[in-house]
């Protein structure tokens, strides 16, 4: 009874080979680029109640303060940066780093007392994403994008970007010009840190996306390398028990 009234998607149609079809339910929600958070629904009398295990971005206690030293790595296509954290600071790699509000990247090797900080210029960089649509008042959901580097004439980021999403293009086909922020549930990197500004196409493809990101966000004299997931997984930890 507690599954009755979900949405599961859309019925299509489909005419495969040989001219027979095939009814499928295509799915409003973007799978195939994971599972990133999910509740449960439980009867009201089911147990033990509910831990809330989101944790607030902006909290002071989640965050673990680092200066950027010097360049990682020389190769000329990478961003690279040591951090004067490491695992003795409660560092661990795949966290988010960020400047205030602003997403800079995530953590790469760790030692004892120092880190690798792999910037959003970085190729490989894989974030979950989501994108404030001018003229939406609900963020949607993108899926994941990942970094392809930055573009050294105009200083913006580069990111393969798969749309499995349906979007009404602009006027004349104009792409949607749309804020990106992280998403939700990915161990390591909090929901709300901001990304930067971008046009998505409206296309289902793979695309190649540039964002443009504040230049003065580049500054990496000091920064903040996100330790709210131990918290999480204590939590969760504690509810197994």
């Amino acid at each position: 009874q507690l599954s009755r009234g979900f949405l599961i998607g859309e019925l299509q149609t489909v005419i495969v080979k040989g001219g027979s079809k095939l009814q499928r339910i295509q799915s409003p929600l973007d799978f195939k680029s994971g599972l990133f958070q999910v509740i449960v629904l439980t009867p009201e009398d089911g147990g033990a109640e509910a831990r809330l295990l989101e944790l607030d971005t902006f909290v002071d206690g989640n965050w673990v303060a680092a200066r950027a030293m010097t360049r990682g790595d020389v190769t000329p296509t990478r961003e690279g940066r040591r951090l004067s954290k490491g695992a003795l600071g409660g560092v661990e790699t795949g966290r988010a780093v960020a400047l205030g509000a602003h997403l800079i990247g995530r953590v790469g090797e760790v030692s004892s007392l120092t880190a690798d900080l792999q910037g959003l210029g970085d190729p490989g960089v894989r974030l979950a994403v989501l994108a404030k649509i001018d003229g939406e008042s609900v963020p949607r959901p993108m899926g994941e994008i990942v970094s392809l580097g930055r573009d050294r004439e105009d200083g913006t980021l580069r990111f393969r970007w798969t749309c499995r999403i349906d979007l009404q293009a602009g006027p004349r086909g104009a792409p949607l010009r749309a804020e990106l922020y992280t998403g939700s549930g990915e161990d390591g990197v909090p929901r709300g840190l901001y990304i930067g500004l971008s046009d998505l196409p409206t296309q289902r493809d793979t695309h190649e996306i540039r964002v443009y990101q504040d230049p003065e966000v580049r500054d990496l004299s000091h920064l903040f390398v996100w330790t709210g997931a131990a918290r999480a997984r204590s939590l969760v930890a504690e509810g197994e028990q």
